[in-house]
């Protein structure tokens, strides 16, 4: 497949002007409410760690939401977990500070740790079919609980499965569902 940069160069800095012409075109011609780069990294060939550069490149993506009145989405992975710690937060994203900077607004990813597990009664083996989403970075807007989610395996027509995330309800937040029932009659059978 074809390779595409919206930037290039460690040296000298160069913007694809074709490719965000042709990105904006894309927007415009679908409709596009929400466009997701998933990840950052594969369009653009930068230094992650170059603050001006990577400041550039995230708000190369702003310049078109603002545009064409819609969002980017981008996908950044995190730096590994330092020895001791269990959670990720908004400063764990990889590369230069300037990428979360030149954000509205980020979200984290964060499994489920085992100490969540054992008081849920999940077993181990499933508990990484469950996470956490925290706002890292929400400009202007209150403060909110964490969305949790879990995978479930969904079997498509042809035979194949395909994982599919869907919302959970984390017993004891949020609503009461028949779900948070169970989970909870279920812990009290295995910690009572």
């Amino acid at each position: 497949g074809e390779i595409v940069k919206v930037a290039n160069g460690y040296a000298d800095l160069k913007i694809d002007a074709p490719l965000i012409d042709k990105i904006t075109k894309t927007i415009v011609k679908f409709g596009f409410d929400v466009f997701t780069v998933d990840p950052l990294v594969t369009l653009h060939n930068v230094s992650e760690s170059d603050n001006n550069r990577m400041d550039t490149v995230v708000r190369l993506f702003a310049a078109i939401a603002d545009e064409q009145d819609c969002a980017f989405e981008l996908e950044h992975h995190t730096r590994k977990l330092r020895a001791g710690d269990t959670e990720l937060d908004g400063d764990d994203m990889r590369g230069a500070s300037a990428i979360r900077d030149a954000v509205r607004a980020a979200r984290v990813l964060n499994h489920m740790s085992t100490t969540d597990a054992m008081q849920l009664a999940i077993p181990e083996h499933e508990r990484l079919l469950y996470f956490r989403v925290d706002k890292a970075k929400g400009n202007n807007a209150p403060p909110s609980q964490a969305v949790w989610r879990r995978f479930v395996n969904v079997e498509l027509t042809n035979g194949d499965d395909v994982g599919v995330v869907v919302p959970y309800a984390l017993p004891g937040q949020g609503e009461r569902t028949e779900a948070m029932a169970a989970a909870e009659a279920t812990a009290e059978r295995v910690f009572m």
